[in-house]
């Protein structure tokens, strides 16, 4: 049951990596670098939203695992070697966690999507070790995920419509604009 809590923590911290860059933008024409902080992308984004109305983000495995390393420390989950690659339309998440004298592989891989213009992430595979979480619960993860996503795409009340996701070659892209 705690290795079930620490995997619902690790989804919501993956979800507000992924869903804190749809609030704040960049520039469509901006192409982000490693050595670009997360935070200035976010502030660059949020001004490109004030002004025009609409933004694109494109953010590196780099910075989302350096966010939700940052997140995870915070937090009470025992995650370790955090790594988060971007490959084919998916988010794959991995980590070792330990539970007493116990050490176990966790692998997440999410698929984003948009629909009703809103970002959502389905949970298309869940394991601790080499254990498949069960369906309810791989359904759980992606409610939860998906309701914090859309929490973090509200900006001053207002939803942003999300036009695009894509995730390619290492990066994660979101296209949005303002209601």
């Amino acid at each position: 049951m705690k290795k079930i809590l620490l995997f619902f923590g690790l989804c919501i911290t993956l979800s507000l990596a992924c869903n804190l860059p749809q609030r704040v933008q960049p520039t469509p024409s901006s192409v982000s670098t490693p050595s670009t902080s997360l935070e200035d992308q976010l502030a660059q984004a949020l001004d490109e939203l004030a002004t025009t109305g609409k933004v694109t983000l494109t953010i590196t495995e780099e910075q989302i695992a350096a966010f939700v390393r940052q997140q995870s420390s915070t937090s009470e989950n025992n995650l370790q070697n955090l790594q988060v690659d971007f490959q084919e339309n998916r988010i794959r998440l991995t980590g070792t966690t330990s539970t007493g004298i116990m050490n176990s592989q966790v692998e997440v891989i999410f698929e984003p999507y948009v629909s009703a213009d809103a970002l959502q992430m389905q949970v298309v595979s869940a394991k601790i070790g080499s254990l498949p979480l069960p369906e309810k619960t791989v359904n759980a993860i992606s409610q939860v995920v998906n309701e914090r996503i859309q929490q973090l795409t509200t900006i001053q009340g207002k939803p942003l419509n999300i036009e695009e996701v894509r995730v390619e070659d290492g990066q994660l892209s979101i296209t949005g604009s303002l209601q």
